[in-house]
């Protein structure tokens, strides 16, 4: 009886040290910060968001891209469009916005980050295009409301929210400021 329980026992704890070990290979641990979102890949697919905090996977594979999902902002300095009656102008703004649906933005578009900057000039270049350049160069906070309207619904297809615009500038070309003095 003493014989099989030391048998059991020499046989029994290696191989229980083996396993432990060989569970730890299988065993993966992710940390997602505060403020973010873990985007969670198996064998390089999608699998789902993971919300801050600790989390544990079992199996193989595993690996974690964190997304930010606080407010940033996007400046816009000295974007040159053209009003209806064809005079340049310079807008230079700030847009406020949020990553809403982390994986719409990784999966909808190859860069989320090129594709709001490209919706952000579209938006400009279409509500200044309506509007004649003494009502764009004197109204810049309407010229924001109009960009700001277009600009919502195209972010929200790449997972990212506009928050706010600020106008911070309207002004002509340089090229232009020197005729306007003569």
């Amino acid at each position: 009886m003493i014989d099989n329980l030391i048998l059991l026992g020499a046989i029994g704890v290696p191989c229980a040290i083996v396993g432990l070990f060989a569970a730890g290979a299988y065993r993966r641990e992710f940390t997602v910060p505060e403020g973010y979102a873990g985007l969670l890949y198996r064998h390089g697919h999608f699998a789902r968001v993971l919300p801050s905090g600790w989390h544990l996977r079992w199996g193989d594979g595993w690996t974690l891209e964190s997304q930010d999902l606080r407010e940033m902002p996007l400046v816009i300095a000295g974007y040159e469009v053209l009003t209806r009656d064809d005079v340049p102008i310079r807008v230079s703004l700030v847009l406020t916005y949020r990553v809403s649906d982390p994986a719409k933005a990784i999966t909808e578009v190859q860069n989320w980050h090129g594709e709001l900057l490209h919706y952000v000039q579209l938006a400009l270049r279409s509500a200044v295009s309506e509007l004649p350049s003494e009502a764009a160069l004197g109204a810049p906070v309407g010229l924001g409301l109009h960009v700001f309207e277009r600009l919502q619904s195209a972010t929200l297809k790449i997972g990212v929210t506009a928050q706010a615009i600020e106008v911070k500038g309207v002004d002509l070309p340089i090229t232009l400021q020197g005729r306007d003095a003569d």
